[in-house]
């Protein structure tokens, strides 16, 4: 079930990005879903596409540093994770 909905999910970002590449919601939703069902390399990319574009995405930055401690990379985790806080101070509740 979950699966499923995962699926459509995905399919409904990819449409919004196919229309509007530089929609940073759709991006986030679907770095999200790949970073949900363990494609972490897919959301690395897709987050940092993102945030070459729009550096002040306290968001994106908060999922980064998520995909960054799951492949086990702490460092960067903890770097991603401090922008996200110094960006948005909301982000340090998430």
């Amino acid at each position: 079930c979950d699966q499923w909905a995962f699926k459509e999910a995905e399919e409904a970002y990819s449409k919004i990005l196919s229309l509007s590449p530089d929609h940073v919601q759709a991006g986030l939703g679907l770095a999200q879903i790949f970073y949900q069902t363990g494609a972490t390399s897919q959301a690395a990319v897709r987050l940092e596409s993102i945030l070459k574009q729009h550096p002040q995405c306290a968001q994106g930055w908060l999922l980064l540093a998520k995909v960054s401690i799951t492949e086990g990379n702490r460092d960067a985790a903890r770097e991603h994770y401090q922008k996200a806080v110094s960006l948005d101070p909301a982000m340090k509740d998430r």
